[in-house]
């Protein structure tokens, strides 16, 4: 990943090599993206040891789909090819908060 202002590359380690969806966040300078089953969320403002948040089996199937809420911050919703729809709070990403 390639940090524009800086023009500094960045690389994360992901569990598959396909990224599905992406999403960016109206509130902060974050964005979504999927891998496989998995949500990673990248803070672009943090320092780069806490910049990448990680959602690992956030589904049993492929994620088909992720946005975040724009009414509400910090909440971010996912569904998959498992038939499910999941909402999650990023400050406790461990459950999701609906399903």
């Amino acid at each position: 990943m390639r940090d524009l202002a800086s023009d500094k590359m960045e690389e994360i380690q992901v569990e598959s090599p396909i990224i599905g969806k992406l999403a960016s966040d109206p509130h902060m300078d974050r964005v979504a993206f999927s891998s496989h089953n998995s949500i990673w969320v990248i803070d672009r403002r943090a320092s780069t040891e806490k910049s990448v948040g990680h959602i690992p089996k956030a589904h049993e199937e492929i994620v088909t789909s992720i946005d975040f809420n724009p009414n509400r911050q910090n909440t971010i919703l996912s569904s998959s090819q498992d038939r499910t729809l999941k909402v999650w709070d990023l400050r406790r990403p461990e459950l999701p908060i609906l399903i």
